[in-house]
């Protein structure tokens, strides 16, 4: 009795690999011969550059103190702008300076 089962289970085993054989071998079969709908590609799209970014260059200082011996020095050399001399190259490099004199 435990032979005849073994082999019925053995048989059904079989053929159960063989029919999932046949279903794999008909599918691929079906998947590799259907002809495929090929679309055409999409015409390329360009997009505008993004527009250019404007900086704007701001310094601020503070607590300029052009009284006491700054300004006897100015009246003694009789040139006003040698206190900003050292500084004119930096000052002009900005597009808005603002001084906050005391």
């Amino acid at each position: 009795m435990y032979r005849k089962t073994h082999h019925l289970r053995l048989l059904i085993v079989i053929i159960l690999m063989i029919a999932s054989m046949a279903v794999g071998i008909l599918a691929g079969f079906f998947i590799f011969t259907t002809p495929k709908k090929i679309t055409p590609p999409s015409p390329l799209v360009t997009t505008p550059p993004p527009p250019p970014i404007h900086t704007v260059d701001f310094i601020a200082v503070g607590d300029i103190m052009l009284s006491r011996n700054v300004a006897r020095h100015a009246e003694k050399s009789g040139r006003s702008g040698w206190i900003w001399e050292n500084m004119r190259s930096f000052l002009g490099s900005a597009d808005f300076v603002f001084g906050n004199l005391e």
